[in-house]
């Protein structure tokens, strides 16, 4: 009797350890659940929070993109509505020494013209510059002036030395009163014995390769 109660405790013993050992994993259990559910939130959140910044970078190159059309196609409405203009034969222009000549001494043919406009901000003025450089690249078309619309002619100077231009530059005083003047962007063209003006490109950012090719057209035409 004595052996069988002995026994029975000692099962009942065993059958509470059991019970709290069940008990006390429940704590363990419940924490790495906890642990579990908040790793897999993390992820989804990671995830829709890449597929969102996915989506928003792709919108923001869709409207760089659609920008860049934007300003393409109004320089193609200033270029048409400046093509064929004359310019005024009062204007003159000034060469590096500082004498004054009338434009049209500088118009023995077909001439290739560059017309640069100095900005309000210095360092902006040069890096514009250094952009159309860029594209020019090796691409220099023969018979290019570069007019160089400053507010004095020590400026052009300055100018014309810093990056060791090569080619005739002359100080415009004053604007050719062109539609594409309202564009304060650099531009090339093209301007006959009548002072006609033809072949307009205005040499934007925008339109970095548009204008690679139209100068690559135009160093063709010299061979």
């Amino acid at each position: 009797m004595i052996k069988r109660t002995s026994r029975n405790n000692l099962l009942e013993h065993q059958f509470y350890q059991d019970i709290m050992k069940k008990i006390n994993t429940i704590p363990v259990i419940l924490t790495f659940a906890l642990i579990l559910s908040l790793w897999l939130n993390l992820n989804a959140r990671a995830r829709l929070d890449a597929s969102i910044a996915g989506q928003s970078v792709q919108t923001d190159s869709i409207k760089r993109y659609q920008s860049t059309l934007n300003g393409i196609a109004m320089f193609r409405d200033f270029e048409a509505r400046s093509n064929g203009l004359k310019i005024d034969k009062k204007v003159a222009v000034v060469n590096l020494e500082g004498v004054t000549i009338p434009f049209s001494e500088i118009i023995d043919s077909n001439i290739r013209i560059l017309k640069f406009s100095e900005s309000n901000c210095s360092d902006c003025t040069q890096q514009n510059f250094q952009r159309v450089l860029d594209m020019m690249d090796a691409e220099m078309p023969d018979n290019l002036f570069l007019l160089g619309e400053f507010s004095n002619l020590r400026k052009v100077r300055i100018f014309t030395q810093m990056f060791e231009l090569k080619w005739p530059v002359y100080y415009l005083p004053s604007s050719l009163d062109l539609p594409i003047d309202v564009i304060d962007e650099p531009y090339f063209f093209e301007v006959d014995e009548s002072f006609t003006c033809s072949n307009f490109q205005i040499a934007a950012s925008e339109s970095t390769e548009l204008v690679k090719s139209y100068l690559r057209a135009l160093a063709s035409k010299n061979n």
